[in-house]
């Protein structure tokens, strides 16, 4: 294998590695703030809760707002895979 073809290839894992935290740190947050808008509704009322009208906006706030970290993992992503694919081209040449 060459030398660019390692690189590409660690630049790769490295990308997908950090592309995967991401998504898994963003689902781990918004578990937790449903789970505290969950709880803010003791007596299960079908109506909901006032603590949970409250937390609403939070809620909200949290998942609109976590669309661009989930670009970013996305993005981290598909560009391991094409660093991934290069790095397999390269090491498929004769050298």
């Amino acid at each position: 294998m060459t030398a660019a073809a390692v690189t590409c290839t660690l630049l790769a894992l490295a990308a997908e590695l950090v592309g995967i935290a991401l998504l898994v740190r963003e689902g781990k947050r918004a578990t937790r703030s449903l789970q505290r808008w969950r709880a803010a509704n003791p007596r299960n009322n079908p109506e909901g809760s006032y603590g949970q009208q409250m937390l609403l906006n939070d809620v909200i706030e949290h998942v609109l707002g976590s669309q661009a970290r989930r670009g970013w993992a996305v993005t981290l992503l598909v560009a391991g895979v094409l660093l991934g694919t290069a790095g397999n081209l390269l090491g498929l040449q004769p050298t």
